[in-house]
């Protein structure tokens, strides 16, 4: 189960997800970094926060891409994925998502490959897939720029 929570509702929502419904994944989970213990009960438990960027800035949950609490995630250890929340209505794809990301919170091509590793762990895809996928993020890498 991968409930929606800290998108429109606040950490508290995420925490009620997570002890109520026992989730192990959270759609959205943004404003986790309300609550500094739950952000680190999420990295602890290894918890991932499937974040929407374009989704938060449409939705009014922050102003703009580079204001959305992405760093402090990151520095606080919780895995998080990128993704696309309603192509047809938003108007982007997961790779616009990354590239928007990128810019505006000045990730690292280190720190976008260790998104997009958790983004691969924890698909469900099989195995074979995973590993061909963290193959495929070594390789964008390792490649010159």
């Amino acid at each position: 189960m991968i409930p929606h929570a800290g998108e429109f509702g606040g950490a508290d929502t995420v925490a009620a997800a997570v002890d109520v419904l026992g989730a192990d994944r959270i759609h959205h989970g943004i404003r986790a970094v309300e609550d500094p213990a739950l952000m680190t009960r999420l990295a602890a438990e290894a918890v991932p926060c499937d974040l929407c960027p374009t989704s938060n800035v449409v939705l009014g949950v922050a102003p703009a891409i580079g204001e959305l609490p992405i760093r402090q995630l990151l520095d606080a250890g919780v895995p998080i994925t990128l993704n696309a929340d309603d192509q047809l209505f938003f108007g982007h794809g997961a790779a616009d998502e990354y590239a928007a990301v990128r810019d505006a919170c000045d990730l690292t091509d280190d720190e976008l490959a260790t998104i997009a590793r958790t983004s691969a762990d924890v698909s469900g895809a099989p195995a074979a897939t995973r590993h061909r996928l963290h193959r495929g993020i070594d390789a964008w890498l390792a490649s010159p720029v």
